[in-house]
């Protein structure tokens, strides 16, 4: 799905995050969708919502929500985020240094 980066600016630039999507099995129950989200920094959620299948979630959940999972910006495949550090700026968080 293409989302801006900066939600005040909804019309301009704009990246790619890389969503999955596991549909509610009973839609007449269907009330909305879960967003699952990993953590992090630097975490893939993709598979969360396969992942919580196997771990035997609740079936009142499946019925009701669309499990949604996603790559946050700058991993595995959504959109790179560069900051634009240098080494010459001895930043503590400049990898490697």
């Amino acid at each position: 799905m293409t989302v801006p980066p900066d939600y005040r600016n909804p019309a301009g630039t704009k990246i790619d995050l890389t969503i999955s999507r596991i549909a509610s099995v009973n839609p007449e129950k269907r009330r909305g969708v879960l967003l699952l989200n990993p953590g992090g920094p630097g975490v893939s959620g993709l598979t969360m919502p396969a992942d919580l299948i196997s771990r035997a979630i609740p079936n009142n959940v499946l019925d009701t929500y669309d499990l949604i999972g996603l790559d946050p910006r700058g991993v595995g495949h959504s959109a790179p985020v560069d900051c634009k550090f240098t080494v010459e700026q001895n930043y503590p968080g400049n990898i490697p240094p």
